[in-house]
């Protein structure tokens, strides 16, 4: 599904090149369809397109992914569905779909100067007065635009109290251009992650709010990426994620909602239970989150981003304006500090004497703790010298651990007790084993393993455990030959021989790919009904086998042999 973001695209780079001009030819499937529809009752050939033709092209707007082309008083409304696109004057401009042009255009609009075709969109003409009404009433909801309204986002999702969070979401009458994508990324996040079933009524308005924000903020991080044709897949969480990116559980993808749709999700993560005491992110940016992370794993928000005054948007500190509706960052006046003064040199004249004045607070507080260290180390020296004992060598052994000391109940040795670094020896004469086993293979140190502190007999499992089976050995992807980088496994959707069929593609940018190709399906088993090559598909059912992928006849319902046969080892592969 084209989301807000990809139309929001689509429509900029459109408007910049045709607005003005002259439409002198219209055809396409749509065309065809308009001319029977209206010709049901008379033998003229006339098609509701032809009373556009020799008018201008005034203007294009978008609204979520609702696209109109105002020629004066009718316009041309464009919903590009899963996969729509355009091409300029032969040439593809728009790289937002990464699809084969196909054989049949929906609508192509000869102008003046250029040549628009639509492929796999929704075409209708309405009045252009209805369409621009619309947009007036509904521009403050866009997600993705610049008159985007967070306190009119929140009350519009906040009526809905009694529908699931992830229907309201994706309602287009709400938040227009929240697509499938933004909705499961929006709905995971770090500190709050909302269960997608989760009642409206059932959530704070801080829950709501923070939604609300997480959802704009993913939108415009989605619109930079079609921008710039940067991979999208890096900043995502969940969305069609095996393993959840921040507990490393395993990730549920399921059908939900009034119109069942994809849905993925961590249990651990977002809760079906919410708290009213369950803390919020201090930095509300899931932009933040997701571009500047550590390495390690934990995510680290900007403490230098700041906050548009007019439509909220979180923009990174480098920005002097905001990305999405060009305000002026505006920088808080700096707070003046007195002097620094050096307070040990200051010297005061009381009776006639010299007296040095008293430091502050905090570098006395410094002086009495040095003071009190350094009676503490003289305290020890001297408790350590009356406890030692006299070995036959005529040396002193200074014992770890007082045996009359409290708690005192495994008189073990610490780990630094006259011991050298890397060593597992013992002081001569002593009968106490060291904390660390002496029994360590290669010598080495290596900690003990996660699980060693479980008690016997235990199942508990770390987080990101699965009940999977285990034994078989998983499928390494590919190297492209331009990268050496690990491929993407893609299925064909085109209509035709192959659709469905899988294959291996590289996996940088639309921009940097190397086109590698090959199909990935060779070796899968032929079913036994029609001796086809299967296809892979993934368990949606909620479950102990919930994102397991298995063969399959590749033949619809109604003509499936009804094959069957796990595929384990493809359930960490991600198919796209």
């Amino acid at each position: 599904m084209v989301e807000g973001p990809g139309c929001k695209l689509k429509g900029e780079k459109l408007r910049s090149r045709v607005r003005g001009q002259k439409l002198q030819k219209s055809s396409g499937n749509a065309v065809e369809k308009g001319t029977k529809k209206s010709n049901k009752d008379g033998p003229d050939s006339h098609s509701p397109f032809d009373d556009l033709i020799g008018k201008h092209l005034t203007d294009i707007q978008t609204l979520g992914k609702e696209l109109f082309i105002y020629f004066e008083e009718k316009c041309i409304r464009i919903h590009f569905l899963m996969a729509g696109y355009f091409v300029l004057n032969g040439q593809n401009i728009d790289e937002d779909h990464g699809r084969k042009q196909p054989q049949t255009t929906t609508l192509r609009l000869e102008l003046s100067q250029d040549v628009v075709e639509f492929f796999k969109t929704g075409v209708e003409i309405r009045n252009s007065i209805d369409c621009q009404e619309k947009f007036e009433r509904m521009k403050h909801l866009d997600i993705c635009s610049m008159h985007f309204n967070q306190r009119a986002a929140i009350e519009a999702v906040m009526s809905q109290d009694g529908r699931q969070i992830c229907d309201v979401l994706l309602d287009q009458d709400i938040l227009p251009g929240v697509g499938n994508i933004i909705k499961n990324e929006a709905l995971f996040d770090r500190l709050s992650g909302i269960n997608p079933v989760s009642i409206v009524k059932e959530l704070t308005q801080k829950h709501v709010s923070h939604l609300v924000q997480m959802t704009r903020d993913f939108s415009m991080l989605f619109y930079q990426c079609r921008k710039t044709g940067k991979p999208l897949q890096a900043h995502m969480k969940v969305y069609r994620k095996g393993t959840c990116q921040q507990c490393k559980g395993k990730v549920i993808t399921t059908k939900t909602g009034e119109n069942p749709r994809m849905t993925c999700y961590c249990p651990h993560c977002q809760d079906s239970q919410l708290k009213e005491e369950r803390k919020l992110p201090s930095k509300n940016s899931l932009i933040g989150w997701v571009t500047t992370a550590a390495t390690s794993g934990k995510s680290q928000l900007n403490n230098q981003s700041w906050t548009c005054q007019i439509c909220t948007l979180i923009n990174e500190p480098q920005r002097t304006t905001c990305n999405a509706c060009l305000t002026p960052k505006v920088v808080p006046a700096a707070k003046s500090q007195p002097p620094d003064i050096d307070l040990p040199t200051m010297n005061t004249h009381i009776g006639g004497a010299t007296k040095k004045a008293e430091p502050a607070s905090g570098l006395k507080r410094k002086i009495n703790s040095e003071n009190t260290n350094t009676e503490t180390k003289r305290l020890k020296s001297e408790t350590i010298s009356k406890h030692s004992v006299t070995m036959s060598d005529g040396s002193n052994m200074r014992p770890t651990r007082s045996v009359n000391e409290p708690n005192c109940s495994n008189n073990r040795p610490s780990r630094s007790a006259n011991l050298p670094h890397g060593s597992n020896s013992q002081p001569i004469g002593s009968n106490i084993r060291p904390t660390r086993s002496v029994n360590v293979h290669n010598g080495s140190n290596d900690r003990p393993s996660r699980s060693a502190n479980l008690p016997h007999g235990s199942n508990s499992q770390p987080i990101g455990s699965t009940n999977r089976p285990t034994g078989f050995a998983k499928f390494q992807l590919p190297l492209c030959k331009g990268h050496k980088k690990p491929c993407y496994m893609r299925e064909v959707r085109k209509e035709g021989d192959t659709k469905k069929r899988v294959f291996f593609s590289c996996s940088m940018g639309r921009n940097k790919s190397c086109n590698y190709f090959q199909w990935a399906d060779e070796k899968f088993p032929l079913c036994e009904g029609h001796n086809k090559r299967c296809v892979i598909r993934t368990v949606l059912k909620e479950g102990t086998n919930n994102g397991r992928k298995f063969f399959a006849c590749q033949e619809n319902k109604k003509k499936s042999c009804s094959y069957f046969k796990w595929a384990d080892e493809y359930n960490d592969i991600t198919i796209s």
